[in-house]
């Protein structure tokens, strides 16, 4: 994106927002889809004071879908031309921007579907079709080919899930694993036991407020345990799910679906999903295909 001649700036939405709407974001920390609506107000009325005239900037916006719906109708009324990501197959939630606002938004003269994804193959695949059945999902670049395992098992407690974590990251030295948690009361017992049992240079805990977003370079090889919610535009060697029977209310509500599907979008390989409790998952797995279940407490290449 850029303002000024022959420039290229890559900035994130709130870096945007600040260029668009100054002194709208005082705290440069608050990150709240509320302050799109209040910069809709000011741009509408034209209270703006801007470096950024109307429809001055080149817009390339990717992850469209994880957008707000207001920040699309704002950053439209800035762009002279826009090119607009967006993945039709991503589950989308109130928070999210749906196909129709974006288009709205943007009045695109061309739209092309993504087709192809370097994430999405075998048995990964299968799992993201069966939480999205009415959409379609990208192949792989390279074709249907199993790059990763979808697998399934009770662990019993946070003992011994902390222990399995410690063995894969042994296992697999250098890699970056994900385990994601729901609550936070189970995040610190997790915290706890992965401190003893995971070398301190290769353990990042991250529990941020739930507006935080997690970048790249938040965490390196080794374990990072971090809450649910964050794992979305990072990607991960391997992802592991906890508390999977947490999340277990209503099977078709997003309130499951998401973060499953969050989980294995994060995850270059494997995609573990756990629970504590005996049965705890038993409902949610009827609706999950492409997850094979596993009795052995293993999470490595021994599974």
């Amino acid at each position: 994106m850029g303002n000024e001649k022959d420039s290229v700036r890559i900035l994130t939405q709130w870096e945007l927002l600040d260029l668009m709407v100054p002194g709208l974001r005082a705290d440069r920390s608050v990150e709240s889809s509320d302050l799109w609506v209040r910069a809709l107000v000011s741009v509408a009325q034209r209270s703006v004071r801007s470096p950024s005239r109307l429809g001055q900037w080149a817009l390339i916006v990717d992850d469209a879908h994880d957008m707000q719906p207001e920040f699309h109708t704002v950053a439209a009324m800035f762009a002279s031309r826009c090119s607009v990501f967006h993945d039709r197959s991503v589950i989308v939630t109130a928070a999210q921007a749906s196909l129709k606002v974006i288009e709205k938004a943007y009045r695109p003269d061309t739209q092309k579907p993504l087709t192809s994804s370097h994430r999405w193959n075998g048995s990964t695949r299968r799992l993201l079709h069966s939480l999205v059945p009415d959409r379609a999902v990208p192949l792989a670049a390279g074709g249907s080919i199993d790059r990763g395992r979808v697998t399934g098992r009770a662990v019993g407690d946070e003992r011994t899930l902390a222990r399995l974590v410690a063995e894969l990251s042994r296992e697999r030295r250098g890699q970056r694993i994900a385990l994601t948690c729901r609550t936070e009361g189970r995040f610190r017992t997790l915290s706890a036991y992965l401190r003893q049992a995971v070398d301190e240079k290769s353990f990042t805990p991250i529990w941020p407020p739930r507006t935080a977003r997690l970048t790249q370079r938040d965490s390196g090889p080794g374990v990072t345990l971090l809450r649910e919610s964050l794992l979305r535009g990072v990607e991960f060697d391997t992802v592991i799910m906890a508390e999977l029977d947490e999340v277990v209310d209503d099977v078709t509500s997003p309130s499951y679906r998401v973060p499953i599907y969050r989980a294995s979008a994060s995850s270059s390989g494997d995609v573990h999903l756990t629970w504590f409790s005996v049965g705890g998952a038993d409902e949610l797995l009827k609706s999950l295909d492409g997850v094979s279940i596993q009795a052995k407490p293993v999470l490595g290449t021994g599974s």
